[in-house]
């Protein structure tokens, strides 16, 4: 079973749906109450002319909204799909499921990123759908349609991807609270990088002297500023994109490994 199998990661697929539909239900449902309720309140206080709620309402902080649940949410789940796996009353479930460490790896992170985000967002498109009939009956206009993703939503969806891959990951190695675990050793990993970079920072200014880091950061910004602001953008993200995709191909294998290496043990 060395080749992944369609048959077998539908089932897979299948048994992930089975084993978190009550929780994806009862997630959906306190998605739609904490983001329609609120909603459907500001639009009575606009139909009752209170001021400056027009403001609040159309000032884009329902898309940050979205994109904050939209990873909440998805995290949690990848921090939840792995953990039969450490329990001794339900490992060898997982164990004897008759298919490879690939297919099993593969039906999680398929149910964890692209089954995860079509849900999710054909759930706020209802939700968003549900506020603009509110908002015709309440005050005769168009409702701001809310939706998950907004002009960045292939950057958003990739670094989704890389953390997904650690919370994957963080399901596998760890034997329990695998999401606090693993989202302290993110928080960890993360400043240590800011504390590196300082260090590396400290040095050069230390060995270069402030002239040659001022000369530097010169530099850098003038060529930002000669191709323009819109071309500085693009390169960004491409360059960003890079990284990530680099960086989540990496995380991705070791949660591979780390799951061979658990089904072995």
């Amino acid at each position: 079973m060395n080749t992944p199998n369609l048959y077998r990661i539908r089932h897979l697929l299948i048994h992930h749906t089975e084993q978190e539909k009550q929780a994806w239900l009862i997630t959906a449902g306190i998605i739609a109450a904490i983001t329609f309720i609120p909603a459907a309140i500001m639009l009575i206080l606009i139909g009752i002319n209170i001021p400056g709620i027009v403001n609040e309402v159309t000032d884009g902080n329902a898309l940050n909204s979205w994109t904050g649940i939209y990873f909440l949410v998805g995290t949690i789940f990848a921090s939840r799909i792995f953990r039969s796996l450490h329990n001794p009353g339900t490992a060898w479930q997982t164990l004897m499921i008759p298919a490879s460490t690939l297919e099993k790896w593969l039906a999680a992170w398929i149910i964890s990123v692209p089954v995860y985000t079509l849900a999710f967002t054909l759930l706020a498109l209802v939700i968003g759908t549900l506020q603009n009939l509110l908002s015709l009956l309440i005050i005769g206009e168009s409702f701001p349609l809310s939706t998950p993703f907004g002009q960045g939503f292939w950057f958003t969806t990739l670094l989704y991807i890389f953390v997904t891959g650690i919370y994957l990951w963080g399901s596998i190695r760890f034997k329990s609270l695998h999401f606090i675990k693993t989202s302290i050793l993110l928080a960890a990993g993360y400043l240590s990088l800011v504390v590196m970079a300082g260090l590396v920072l400290f040095v050069v200014y230390q060995i270069s002297g402030p002239e040659q880091v001022v000369e530097t950061g010169q530099k850098i910004s003038g060529f930002f500023m000669t191709i323009g602001l819109e071309e500085s953008v693009r390169l960004l993200r491409i360059w960003v994109s890079m990284l990530f995709t680099t960086l989540s191909g990496l995380v991705l294998w070791r949660s591979y490994v780390r799951l061979t290496k658990a089904e072995v043990a």
